[in-house]
């Protein structure tokens, strides 16, 4: 267990579960967890006088260390035109949605994800893109109806489109200036991922 110390005879060590700081009390571990920790153990010994200040100086330094290491919040205008639907091509290919015309898009769990299922309207067109080792963009299709009335799992019907004449990969959206901020290549794990104009003109061309 490491500690961070408070000088005697009105200190304490206080018990963190990483240490914070190094000798010239600059931060080691940016870790989320750890500082947020470190945080709730100031404010609680923030009222004590003699302590006031420094703990004061700590909580300005961790606050900021905090925002610094927090991703940059991502703002799209509302409703997005376009989406990105994910799947695993093992579990629902574009093969096997061409194959079917039609289909409930189910599975979905993340909150996020299903926010933006629960609120597609009839129309909204979206991209099929193939996760695991291919990590490809493969075809579009159509959002047909949705059923908000369980707003867990929302009923979303979907049709199919076509084929991108030229499949996107991973690689080549990462290199893609369009996408620096798009969830697709910040949040791995979003299943649902919505799209600008431009994003989806891309997908297209």
């Amino acid at each position: 267990m490491l500690y961070l110390t408070y000088p005697q005879p009105y200190g304490s060590e206080f018990p963190l579960n990483v240490n914070c700081y190094s000798r010239d009390r600059s931060f080691l571990f940016p870790d989320l967890r750890t500082l947020t920790h470190a945080r709730r153990v100031i404010n609680r010994r923030a009222t004590h006088p003699l302590l006031k200040s420094r703990l004061q100086a700590d909580r300005l330094a961790i606050n900021s260390t905090l925002t610094a290491a927090r991703p940059p919040r991502l703002v799209y205008p509302a409703p997005m035109p376009h989406f990105l639907f994910k799947s695993e091509p093992d579990v629902y290919s574009f093969d096997g949605f061409l194959r079917d015309k039609e289909t409930i898009w189910d599975g979905v769990t993340n909150p996020t994800a299903v926010k933006y299922l629960r609120e597609m309207k009839a129309g909204t067109k979206w991209i099929f893109y193939h996760t695991g080792d291919e990590r490809t963009a493969m075809g579009t299709g159509t959002v047909v109806s949705v059923d908000p009335a369980d707003p867990k799992v929302p009923i979303v019907r979907v049709k199919v489109g076509k084929r991108l004449k030229q499949p996107k990969t991973l690689a080549q959206i990462k290199a893609e200036p369009l996408f620096e901020k798009s969830p697709l290549v910040i949040i791995g794990r979003l299943s649902v991922v919505p799209l600008t104009q431009e994003q989806w003109d891309w997908f297209l061309a």
